[in-house]
């Protein structure tokens, strides 16, 4: 059975479903006992590159109940603000069935799962979430349907997530498309989730600031490991920490700050960047 781990940045949690390790503030490394639920009150998460996981989930599906509880259909307007926007506007995702999947919440949390649409021509599911109360947080992936991704696909997405990813950190000469998700992820959730907005935001401005103390990529050094060294450095100037994190049919780049968790999904049969997942690290007051 696979063991399902829960972290968080004090009350903000991510849930990772597999082999993966994370850490408190002091770098150590938890392995929870296989069942188990490990619950850790950290600001930080360690720099991890090259880690394995079975899925990678946003607050709240760990509060997802399938059936039962205190469930009622969502409005039109709550699914286009919260569950819709994101999909269509920063991944083009096209022909939403919107009577497709399960679409339930209790006005404060709001779940559409396996909902069916169309991207790049292909056909695609849905899982989207989102919390208004308590935890704050909301998650949009797209998955690919059909057979699973071999060795080599893996290998080969990793390797260009990476890339993508030594780019944005240092200001390379273009702007890597994973930058240019999450502003547009920032100008789609400003229309009407101004705090998620506000999260990306502050991760963008941590990473802009980190390129001012960027350590030069030394001559003949492999991608992975300068990003090692270079994600290293900035949890120790205490600006964000850095995760990659592979499933078996993602690529999953995971910034933690003082104020939230922010997760870019890379689909490695789409090809293409295919979600994205925010939670905040504290409760709502009052």
């Amino acid at each position: 059975m696979n063991s399902k781990w829960l972290f968080g940045v004090w009350t903000a949690f991510v849930l990772l479903i597999g082999g993966i390790a994370v850490g408190l503030a002091a770098w150590q490394v938890i392995l929870p006992s296989e069942e188990a639920i490990v619950e850790m009150d950290t600001p930080m998460i360690p720099t991890l590159l090259g880690q394995r996981a079975e899925e990678i989930l946003f607050y709240p599906w760990p509060e997802y109940q399938p059936a039962g509880g205190d469930q009622r259909e969502l409005s039109l307007a709550w699914m286009q603000t919260f569950l819709r926007g994101v999909p269509e506007q920063v991944f083009g995702i096209q022909k939403m069935n919107e009577s497709g999947g399960l679409v339930q919440g209790n006005g404060d949390y709001g779940y559409w799962k396996d909902c069916p649409a169309i991207l790049d021509d292909r056909e695609v599911r849905l899982d989207a979430a989102y919390s208004l109360s308590g935890i704050r947080g909301g998650s949009w992936v797209i998955r690919a349907q059909g057979e699973p991704p071999t060795k080599t696909q893996q290998e080969e997405a990793q390797k260009w997530v990476e890339e993508e990813l030594a780019c944005f950190l240092t200001n390379g000469e273009d702007a890597s498309w994973m930058e240019k998700l999450l502003w547009q992820a920032k100008e789609t959730l400003a229309e009407g989730n101004q705090d998620m907005e506000a999260q990306i935001d502050w991760i963008l401005g941590q990473i802009y600031e980190g390129r001012n103390f960027a350590p030069p990529r030394e001559e003949g050094e492999c991608t992975q490991a300068y990003l090692q060294r270079h994600t290293g450095y900035m949890a120790q100037m205490g600006l964000y920490n850095t995760q990659i994190v592979t499933t078996p049919y993602q690529v999953v780049v995971l910034w933690t700050s003082e104020t939230c968790v922010v997760g870019v999904y890379y689909d490695v049969v789409l090809g293409r960047y295919s979600g994205l997942g925010i939670n905040f690290t504290e409760k709502l007051v009052g």
